[in-house]
């Protein structure tokens, strides 16, 4: 899977009082899949990416902008193997490795 050149702006902002009232894990619903809002009434652990269950995945040339009063990271990744990141811009930075920007849970990075 690739995901490239992608603009994204986030103009909700989930604060960290209300972040503690996701769910964490999120559940697994295949049937309901893709229906977000109805499946997880919009509750979900990341501002921009949350990607679960994947092997292979490469992202590139991505900016994602959000209020700095965000609570969740930007990218969550759950069972994913085999990604590769280049290019990612948070609010204008470099994407680092942090639980504030970027989680990976049962995860692994090839670059």
């Amino acid at each position: 899977m690739r995901l490239s050149n992608i603009r994204i702006f986030i103009p909700i902002t989930v604060d960290a009082e209300f972040f503690k009232t996701f769910p964490n894990p999120v559940p697994e619903d295949v049937k309901r899949y893709p229906e977000l809002r109805i499946t997880f009434g919009l509750k979900l652990p990341s501002s921009s990416f949350y990607i679960k269950n994947v092997n292979g995945i490469t992202m590139s040339d991505i900016s994602v902008t959000y209020d700095e009063n965000e609570a969740r990271p930007a990218i969550y990744f759950q069972g994913v193997q085999n990604i590769r990141l280049n290019h990612i811009l948070i609010n204008n930075k470099n994407l680092e490795k942090n639980k504030a920007l970027l989680v990976m849970k049962s995860s692994s990075m090839i670059n």
